[in-house]
């Protein structure tokens, strides 16, 4: 790994809003959502993404009136996607770049007992500079897929997704399709976000009462050892989760995951039987097995604090022993991260919403012993884009006046990354086998890097019938450590139209 690429991984998802990743359920825009649910003091299980649409149809109904009168009814639709941008980047010289992507998406309904979507789009990306360098060195398009191009050249990918669901009975949808899923209330999240390619799952939800209970299994590949994307190594991983709505101003949740190759030097696993059940615990099974796989905790919350403020946070567990975080001996082992954070609803005049958020991971979280069975997927981490080993602040503040939308965020971050050859836990696709110290393990030890990523957008639509806006995007990139000082700064304008489902929004 050259020195520039460690660089690249803060950067991975820090990316202009040109580069949208579609999902194939029926969803929501994690930049707006919270906003509309805390307005209307709502209820709803918001922190498993993409909304199960036959089981929580309150909750779309709050987000888009027009669905309630199409749930019941009958319809196929089609749409065009389309994005095309052009920008100018500054770091040591001066360029132009272009930026696109097309395709198409097509939804089906039938009375919301079977539902489906298939669609695809062609991405092109020539800029901002940190993101080419991303694509080419990693073999990735952030968020998209594998980079299909030559290296030197434009790199090109195709995202393809689609689901099917069927709601068997009052309580419980099922659903297969190749998409991404994020679990949290966070703009990050430390369990499962929609950072990485889409990959093919099997979803059952069940929601009772107030209590929404969603398992998910999902084929992902393993390219660390740089292979082409016809030698990745597949691998499956099992999750689930319980949220439960305590009162209409607290919830809670609680999350378990395992990740286990499809094959090792004595066998081949593929789907292992011992994990399709709904309704066990992963780590006593895993514990059965030889403890071969790799195991993750997490729990999180959600406060109403007011009607105009949220408090929120998540926890991350992959091993913890308390009594070796009691002596301070700084084990490397005791691997885990946090998150808290604090959302502002409609502050000083309507329309203005603000986000504040505090991330942080210990070195080697995420790892495995078999790098295959990192919490991972095509070269990019399935929680936090930094991996491990960092500090980071984020920064959001967005408005809408009439017809125009700004929305502006900062984000500050501190991380460390291995130096000479050396393991010291930041790198997720790297074997946590011979750690270079067992005890005396920091935040931020390595090389040490800090970065801030500023960016404006303002946005307008064009037309409302074909849903077509026009934006604008200023960011600023600078990072630096002992070797080397990166500063980008770059201008992009475009038009697009950006598809009814979960989007990624930074």
């Amino acid at each position: 790994m050259s020195l520039r690429e460690p660089f690249l991984f803060i950067g991975l998802w820090l990316i202009s809003l040109s580069f949208y990743a579609q999902l194939p359920s029926k969803g929501w825009s994690r930049t707006v959502t919270d906003s509309i649910i805390n307005a209307r003091s709502f209820s709803g299980h918001a922190v498993i993404q993409p909304a199960a649409g036959s089981l929580d149809s309150d909750i779309l109904a709050v987000i888009d009136s027009s669905y309630v009168a199409a749930t019941y009814q009958n319809y196929l639709k089609i749409k065009p996607l389309f994005d095309i941008s052009g920008g100018f980047t500054q770091t040591d010289k001066a360029s132009f770049f272009g930026n696109g992507n097309a395709g198409f998406y097509l939804d089906y309904n039938n009375k919301n007992k079977l539902t489906g979507s298939i669609g695809a789009s062609y991405y092109a990306m020539d800029g901002p500079q940190y993101l080419r360098s991303f694509a080419d060195s990693l073999r990735v398009l952030p968020g998209v897929g594998y980079n299909m191009s030559d290296s030197g050249s434009t790199p090109m990918s195709l995202f393809t997704f689609g689901h099917i669901a069927y709601k068997a009975g009052k309580y419980i949808q099922i659903e297969a399709g190749k998409g991404k899923h994020f679990w949290g209330d966070g703009h990050r999240s430390l369990v499962l976000s929609d950072l990485a390619p889409a990959y093919p799952y099997l979803r059952l939800t069940t929601r009772i009462w107030k209590i929404k209970y969603t398992n998910l299994w999902a084929m992902m590949k393993d390219i660390s050892s740089g292979q082409d994307l016809k030698d990745a190594r597949k691998k499956f991983v099992a999750l689930h989760s319980l949220s439960w709505d305590v009162s209409k101003w607290l919830n809670i949740s609680a999350f378990e995951m395992v990740v286990w190759q499809d094959r090792d030097t004595l066998s081949s696993r593929t789907l292992d039987l011992n994990y399709l059940n709904p309704v066990i615990f992963y780590r006593p099974v895993e514990f059965a097995q030889g403890s071969a796989d790799n195991v993750l905790l997490g729990g999180g919350f959600k406060a109403k604090i007011s009607k105009t403020v949220q408090m929120y946070g998540q926890l991350v567990l992959d091993e913890f022993v308390l009594d070796r975080l009691k002596l301070r001996t700084g084990w490397w082992a005791n691997k885990f991260g946090g998150q808290v954070g604090f959302r502002l609803f409609d502050i000083f005049t309507p329309g203005l919403h603000i986000r504040t958020e505090w991330n942080l991971v210990r070195p080697f979280t995420y790892t495995h012993g078999s790098p295959v069975q990192a919490w991972g997927h095509l070269n990019q981490p399935l929680a936090h884009p930094l991996g491990a080993n960092f500090y980071e602040w984020v920064n959001q503040v967005s408005y809408k006046f009439k017809k125009w939308s700004f929305r502006y965020e900062f984000i500050w971050a501190a991380y460390g990354r291995d130096r000479d050859e050396l393991n010291l836990g930041g790198n997720v696709f790297r074997s946590y086998r011979g750690p270079f110290r067992q005890y005396d393990n920091v935040m931020l030890q390595g090389l040490k890097s800090t970065l801030h990523f500023s960016r404006l957008e303002v946005s307008h639509p064009i037309s409302k019938t074909l849903g077509v806006d026009a934006y604008f995007n200023y960011g600023w990139r600078f990072e630096k450590n002992e070797f080397e000082t990166l500063n980008e700064h770059f201008l992009q304008i475009g038009v697009r139209i950006p598809v009814n489902v979960l989007t990624t929004d930074f």
